[in-house]
């Protein structure tokens, strides 16, 4: 696999829609062994001040690879729906509650564009909800 190496970490800063809603992006890469990874790790989401939806990006090292169709980003708790892929499959958005403090697991999803086969992710990453 061709693959170029993520260097640093997405700009998480949260940002507010018009309509309210904080979002914090996440970067879904491949690393140099050839496995998915995330973008911060884990993903810092403050507590109380209301739900925050986290919007995860395919980087440049995963132009091969998508989102699968639904539920391609799969945590537990705090979490009231499932994950949406968006058009192109190359995003997808996740709402947190973020109502509860502790650190929650969650696993990706991608498969190859062209052949559909599964990438591995070696670990799950996590969300950290923080007080």
């Amino acid at each position: 696999m061709d693959a170029t190496i993520v260097d640093g970490p997405a700009d998480t800063t949260a940002r507010v829609t018009s309509g309210g809603t904080n979002i914090i992006t996440v970067s879904v890469g491949i690393n140099r062994n050839g496995q998915g990874q995330c973008m911060p790790d884990p993903v810092p989401v403050p507590v109380g001040g209301g739900p925050v939806q986290l919007l995860f990006v395919l980087d440049d090292t995963a132009k091969d690879y998508r989102f699968v169709p639904s539920a391609a980003v799969t945590p537990i708790n705090q979490f009231p729906q499932p994950s949406v892929t968006l058009g192109g499959q190359t995003e997808a958005t996740l709402d947190n509650l973020a109502a509860k403090k502790g650190q929650f697991p969650y696993s990706v999803q991608l498969q190859h564009a062209v052949t559909g086969q599964a990438l591995v992710f070696s670990f799950d990453p996590m969300i950290d909800n923080q007080a």
